[in-house]
């Protein structure tokens, strides 16, 4: 019995053309883009909104609101500003990752400049976590060897020993960049996943929590603001844990901002190299690593606590202290 052939034995190179014009007339910035424009107008312009709805919007013969209820009578309770803070928190962190997924993606897909990048995309299925980190783990090429494979794709320049100093600054950032999305990802896979997948999250306004050192001469730690609450696995020994993560709603859209912007860099080289597009654009140029641009010493040290799930230690005694 022979074994099945896989789908690209006999795929033939000729169908790159084709392939890669259809691809390129879509685009991701645009798409993550309005995503977050939408989420600044539910935040920002919120009583607007609810104005809006209630004076009654329409797509084809699909209606929402027109209760004519009075603009004073719509001022939110304290019930419907709770509700808002908890979509927010859920919801810029769903957006956040989305959006840096699709960056890692899009990125691992172009690198190399393979010939149909579509293809390279729909390949990376469950083993995408994997060349994750592989590409930017620790195991993975180091920051200076991965200038070489991220300046073609980002950019659309390659190094050498002639290259100017602006140059190596901007692939030195840019590499430096992807690598932090790239921890954004593995980091907070657990509760993307938690969130995406039957929202399995519950959002809290605000969750506070306090850890007083037993020395007297270390200060004691705090953090309070907006949350999610959800559960996740450990490894060794696999358990159930509870994990409270807090979320900087700020920090997310700052970074959701930047990788939509490295997105529309990818997808401009890209474009000009398989889709004879446009040779010039405007292009994001990181003045410094994403994660110094958007440090903040305000923010505390504390990102996330959990507690581990009671278990029946007769079943489990690998779960026994000692």
């Amino acid at each position: 019995m022979t074994d099945m052939p896989t789908a690209d034995e006999g795929l033939l190179a000729t169908n790159w053309p084709g392939l890669n014009e259809q691809f390129y007339q879509s685009d991701p910035y645009d798409y993550f883009l309005t995503r977050l424009q939408l989420f600044m107008l539910f935040a920002g312009r919120t009583e607007d909104l609810a104005f809006l709805i209630n004076e009654g919007i329409e797509f084809g013969k699909v209606r929402m609101g027109g209760e004519g209820i009075d603009r004073e009578a719509l001022e939110p309770s304290e019930d419907d500003v709770a509700l808002r803070k908890r979509f927010l928190a859920a919801e810029s962190e769903v957006l956040l990752h989305h959006t840096v997924e699709t960056l890692l993606r899009l990125y691992l897909a172009h690198e190399g400049l393979r010939g149909c990048p579509w293809l390279e995309l729909s390949r990376l299925r469950y083993d995408f976590p994997k060349a994750v980190r592989g590409r930017f783990g620790p195991s993975g090429p180091t920051p200076d060897e991965g200038r070489a494979f991220s300046a073609p794709v980002v950019l659309g320049r390659t190094i050498s020993e002639d290259s100017g100093d602006d140059l190596v600054l901007a692939v030195d950032h840019t590499e430096h960049s992807l690598r932090t999305f790239a921890a954004v990802f593995t980091e907070g896979a657990n509760r993307y996943n938690a969130a995406k997948h039957g929202l399995s999250v519950v959002p809290v306004e605000a969750a506070s929590l306090a850890i007083s050192p037993a020395a007297e001469d270390v200060g004691s730690l705090r953090v309070d603001g907006p949350a999610i609450h959800f559960l996740e696995k450990t490894k060794e020994p696999p358990r159930w844990q509870l994990t409270t993560a807090w979320i900087d709603i700020e920090r997310n859209l700052a970074l959701q901002y930047v990788a939509t912007l490295l997105i529309l860099n990818i997808w401009t080289v890209a474009r000009a190299r398989y889709a004879d597009g446009p040779t010039s654009g405007e292009m994001l140029v990181l003045p410094m690593p994403v994660r110094e641009l958007l440090a903040d010493p305000s923010h505390g040290p504390i990102k996330s606590f959990s507690r581990h799930l009671a278990y029946d230690l007769d079943v489990r005694p690998d779960l026994r202290p000692g």
